[in-house]
């Protein structure tokens, strides 16, 4: 339960503070819809359920307890195999929203093929077939 109280006051601290265009901004916004990819208790993904320029957006939290959450951002290339990321900030655990904003874009991004196992399951989580029938679901 707790992990669904964070989860909510993660992302609408952290859709707030990003609350540009979805075709402008490298990181989730809150008027995009979105389906989670990974869930493992304390830490849990979710990604955006539409792509833009055939690029797909994904944002991790990972549960600190006491000293908030960590959000970190990622854009995903599924025809190249590549990733960048896009963000890092931690949520404090109050409802207070974050006093940090990402205003890069996708010219900003740096993009690489990943080595380690981290990336490459954000690579299998994003790009693989589980993650198309998720959507599909979402969508409908």
């Amino acid at each position: 339960m707790l992990n669904k109280i964070v989860f909510a006051v993660a992302l609408i601290s952290s859709s707030t503070a990003f609350a540009a265009s979805s075709n402008n901004t490298v990181v989730i916004s809150d008027n995009e819809n979105v389906t989670i990819v990974a869930d493992a208790g304390k830490n849990w993904a979710i990604a955006a359920t539409s792509q833009i320029n055939g690029l797909t957006k994904l944002r991790e939290f990972y549960d600190m307890g006491a000293l908030g959450v960590q959000q970190i951002d990622y854009v995903v290339n599924c025809a190249d195999q590549k990733l960048s990321l896009a963000g890092f900030t931690v949520l404090p655990t109050t409802v207070a929203q974050s006093e940090k904003s990402n205003d890069r874009t996708l010219a900003d991004l740096s993009f690489y093929t990943p080595v380690i196992q981290h990336d490459k399951n954000i690579l299998n989580n994003v790009c693989g077939d589980n993650f198309v029938v998720r959507n599909a679901r979402a969508s409908n």
